[in-house]
């Protein structure tokens, strides 16, 4: 089996991903989008894998091998990957500058004592708001029903300007 070689995001100001050697045990589908362990200079920093191949952009003898995929959680969306490269790409910053910030702090910080802990509290966190009945339905006036209406038929970009009361 040829080396496999990981595209790393990290947060730091590189304007590409960084090539990492990726362990012949890791699994070959559902890799892209997990966070990892990567050695960065003299230190290691969480990384996003963004993508897998067979072709490192550097010298394979330069590349490091990834220390440690974290997949205790599911894989980062493709979606959440794209909407943090156009968001890089609009603000002019490096796609790690942008990407690993977004991240809720225990996803972006090292494994330590508390780490388990901090894990288990966004679990909760996250399951209490997608499962809280309390949460009263909306009710919507015809006005933002019409608007709502106009947004959702209309097919292909176009400019919607709405008048009224911000916030409301």
């Amino acid at each position: 089996m040829p080396p496999r070689y990981a595209q790393v995001i990290v947060d730091v100001p590189l304007a590409q991903p960084l090539d990492y050697a990726l362990d012949a045990a890791a699994p070959s589908e559902g890799v892209i989008g997990l966070r990892c362990i990567a050695p960065l200079g003299r230190r290691t920093s969480i990384g996003v894998i963004v993508g897998i191949g067979d072709r490192p952009a550097i010298d394979p003898s330069k590349i490091k091998p990834i220390k440690n995929v974290l997949d205790e959680i599911a894989p980062l969306s493709t979606h959440w990957l794209q909407l943090t490269r156009f968001a890089a790409d609009y603000y002019q910053h490096f796609w790690g500058e942008v990407a690993l910030p977004a991240l809720p702090r225990v996803l972006r910080s090292l494994p330590g004592p508390r780490y388990a802990q901090s894990m288990a509290r966004l679990r909760a966190r996250s399951l209490a708001r997608w499962s809280d009945p309390a949460v009263p339905p909306v009710n919507l006036t015809s006005e933002q029903s019409a608007a709502i209406e106009a947004l959702t038929s209309s097919a292909g970009f176009a400019p919607h300007p709405l008048y009224g009361i911000t916030g409301s």
